[in-house]
């Protein structure tokens, strides 16, 4: 972990040593929301601006994914004469919609060949699956050449967690909603940040409660396997067992505090 000396003499901890703390008992999902939240994830950016002369000039662009493509569109509107080179029989890099009919067939010596077999109007995105907001670049030519686009709804806030069975606890057979799950996580585990960031409360002990509910949060915020459960548990010596998490290492309703509806 890395650490560097504070101005009180005391070990300070870096941005680096919190984040790869993070990734210990997290994995990349705890890692990427905290990078963001610090503006420290990589952003694409808007849609170049080239300038140049072409005087005959001719471009060779190897590989014909979004990247390839937006650079050979871009230089052709300045008027080079641009030659894309793809390996494979189609265009879009790891962007490929799959559709009825579609085929890929793996690399080297006897490599296997599979179909789609998709009922006519499905697809299924094989590479990114979505278009982010802030993609502004991407966006715009999707605009500028009228691809169409789709909402993509990443999650529903009036959607309803339940569970059943005795071993879930008091919400076993109740249904909460998204919205007041997470509201009841995102308390609790900034009242857990509070006392550590506080100066004046640093010393404040972490109750097994408190615990109990910050290994329930890790476990569902970063849709933990029961091998990363188990060793997340462990590293809370005190916690002999963790509400919300199943012997299997499945995710159950977390723990939940009255809130208005």
């Amino acid at each position: 972990m890395t650490e560097k000396t504070s101005d009180t003499g005391g070990v300070a901890l870096t941005r680096r040593g919190f984040l790869e703390q993070f990734g210990l008992v997290g994995g990349s999902t705890l890692v990427m929301s905290a990078m963001r939240s610090w503006d420290l994830m990589a952003q694409a950016g808007p849609r170049p601006v080239l300038s140049g002369r072409p005087n005959g000039t001719k471009v060779v662009v190897l590989g014909a994914g979004v990247s390839g493509l937006a650079v050979a569109y871009e230089l052709g509107k300045l008027g080079y004469s641009v030659r894309v080179l793809e390996a494979r029989d189609r265009v879009g890099g790891v962007n490929w919609t799959l559709r009825r009919g579609a085929t890929h067939t793996e690399l080297g010596p006897g490599g296997e060949t599979q179909v789609c077999n998709f009922d006519e109007g499905l697809y299924h995105n094989g590479g990114p699956w979505r278009l982010p907001y802030w993609h502004t670049g991407v966006l715009g030519y999707c605009k500028e050449l009228g691809v169409p686009l789709e909402i993509f709804n990443n999650e529903n806030e009036s959607s309803y967690f339940y569970y059943e069975g005795d071993n879930i606890g008091p919400l076993a057979g109740k249904r909460v909603r998204m919205r007041e799950v997470k509201a009841d996580m995102i308390g609790y585990t900034c009242e857990l940040m509070a006392k550590a960031i506080d100066q004046s409360a640093l010393d404040v002990p972490l109750t097994a409660e408190d615990k109990e509910r910050f290994v329930t949060f890790l476990v569902n915020e970063g849709y933990l396997d029961s091998a990363d459960r188990d060793a997340l548990v462990t590293s809370w010596t005190s916690v002999t067992s963790a509400p919300g998490i199943t012997p299997n290492g499945s995710r159950t309703a977390p723990r939940s505090a009255p809130c208005a509806a």
